[in-house]
């Protein structure tokens, strides 16, 4: 067995312990040593993406398979992270240490100290920049409240912020 495969399945393991104490210190040191697989070179990834291809990784989906065209950060995240519930968060976790590394300059010896100086995984990871010019929603989440009455027509004049919530610019209202 290859070194990086060793290191990533010391991580699975840690991972396991990370996710039941629900610790975002323990978290980011997973983080961090997931980094460390994406800062290894080109044929340490070769040898962590064949073996994710040879291994069934989750095993209580419908469907899995491995897309062989995926980036190195989503190979690690998929690997380290198989085992849990939440597998949606991968992708979340992938990305965030994606814009670490190569927007922020981010290694593995200083993720932790910054994920935790800079409002963690969800706060680097909302810092994206949405390639996406418009959004569709049916549900509005409004960064202040107001007040209507019911059954009464409004108006309302909003703007999208960056953090998924619209500032009210205008309201119109018998209230």
């Amino acid at each position: 067995m290859s070194n990086i495969v060793e290191l990533a399945d010391a991580l699975r393991l840690r991972c396991e312990g990370a996710i039941k104490r629900n610790s975002d210190f323990a978290l980011y040191g997973v983080l961090a040593g997931i980094l460390q697989l994406c800062e290894m070179d080109a044929s340490a990834h070769s040898e962590l993406r064949e073996e994710c291809k040879n291994k069934q990784l989750v095993t209580d989906k419908n469907r899995t398979y491995f897309e062989t065209k995926s980036d190195i950060f989503i190979v690690a995240c998929r690997y380290v992270f198989n085992n849990e519930k939440k597998y949606a968060n991968i992708s979340r976790y992938a990305t965030s240490l994606r814009i670490a590394s190569e927007d922020k300059g981010v290694t593995s010896e200083n993720l932790v100290t910054y994920l935790s100086k800079n409002g963690g995984i969800n706060a680097l990871y909302l810092s994206r920049p949405m390639i996406r010019t418009t959004v569709k929603t049916k549900c509005l989440r409004l960064a202040n409240e107001i007040t209507v009455d019911k059954n009464k027509e409004f108006t309302i004049r909003l703007i999208r912020l960056s953090d998924n919530t619209y500032k009210v610019l205008e309201f119109n209202g018998d209230t």
